[in-house]
């Protein structure tokens, strides 16, 4: 699932054998990290359909919107919704070769 740092942070991500990724950000931010790929969750409409990528994902979004699009419900209320023209911040990405 999505995990959410709304305070300061440096985390480090992925540990692996080959690299480290660290994230940070002054302003927090939402990341995922997963064996899937946004494509093949887009393109598949059960679990059971879907296919592992050879790599895990990280998805990093600055800012997220709650559930309630207005497709199969309510439409979000205006507080929760991210007025994307005017979204702006610094998030930080390093790659450490072992």
């Amino acid at each position: 699932g999505v995990q959410t740092c709304a305070l300061p942070i440096s985390l480090l991500l992925l540990k692996g054998e080959k690299v480290d990724i660290c994230v940070t950000s002054d302003e927090g931010f939402c990341f995922n990290v997963s064996e899937y790929t946004q494509e093949e969750l887009a393109s598949k409409r059960h679990r059971f359909e879907l296919e592992k990528d050879k790599n895990n994902v990280l998805c990093i979004d600055f800012a997220s919107a709650g559930v309630g699009t207005h497709s199969c419900g309510p439409e979000l209320m205006e507080k929760y919704r991210v007025a994307l023209p005017k979204v702006s911040g610094k998030i930080s990405i390093e790659i450490r070769d072992k």
